[in-house]
């Protein structure tokens, strides 16, 4: 059975990149195409294949050496983008960087990240809100509802096609609602942060957007 893959193995790859590189792993780290694929739409399938090819284009291109080549793209893909793993190692790779101390949790772990000093972070990569409720409620409100941690909830929301970024950053402001919705429910308190991701790298939409924030909301917790 093979294995997933290595933090400190992937770590050493992605910093060899570029900043416009890992911008761009980033952003297709955030598709699960399963997810996208029960929206029946011509557009929608027609962009859903057409994320799927490039993800399979420029993904793999990190892994240029060592156990990596022998993989195949598809299991490589699946395993680690299609999962929440390539995210999830981005964004802690980026946190350290920032000299926040975290680890990565063990497989019988549920959680997506924890900080050395208490705070749970809990990742969700949005394309379509058709499952978000069943996340909310089943998912983040019983895992936490009689754990005393904090808190701190990321919603990501990749570009899709050539949807107007702007006017889409300023809709998913209505998802801060989870936060009031989530802070009334948990013991621990609740911090949300929403952030919009274009594909080609911009000043407010960008992974390093994103860590700033992150880094600005876990040190005022």
């Amino acid at each position: 059975m093979k294995k997933f893959l290595p933090f400190e193995a992937f770590k050493k790859s992605y910093n060899k990149l570029k900043d416009e590189e890992k911008h761009e792993v980033f952003y297709y780290s955030l598709f699960d195409i399963s997810d996208i694929a029960q929206y029946e739409e011509t557009e929608i399938k027609n962009e859903r294949k057409r994320i799927e090819k490039e993800i399979m284009e420029n993904v793999p291109k990190v892994f240029k050496s060592g156990k990596f080549k022998k993989e195949s793209r598809e299991d490589f893909i699946r395993r680690n983008v299609y999962t929440d793993r390539l995210c999830k190692y981005i964004i802690a790779v980026e946190l350290e960087k920032k000299g926040i101390r975290l680890r990565i949790p063990k497989s019988s772990e549920k959680f997506d990240l924890l900080l050395n000093n208490g705070i749970v972070i809990e990742i969700k990569r949005i394309v379509g809100g058709t499952a978000f409720g069943d996340y909310i409620i089943k998912d983040i409100e019983e895992k936490y509802k009689n754990n005393e941690n904090r808190l701190l909830l990321i919603l990501i929301f990749p570009q899709f096609g050539e949807e107007n970024f702007e006017r889409v950053s300023r809709l998913i402001e209505i998802y801060y609602i989870t936060e009031k919705y989530l802070s009334e429910r948990l013991k621990g308190k609740t911090k949300v942060v929403c952030q919009y991701i274009t594909k080609k790298q911009t000043e407010e939409y960008s992974l390093w957007r994103l860590i700033e924030r992150l880094e600005e909301n876990i040190k005022s917790f």
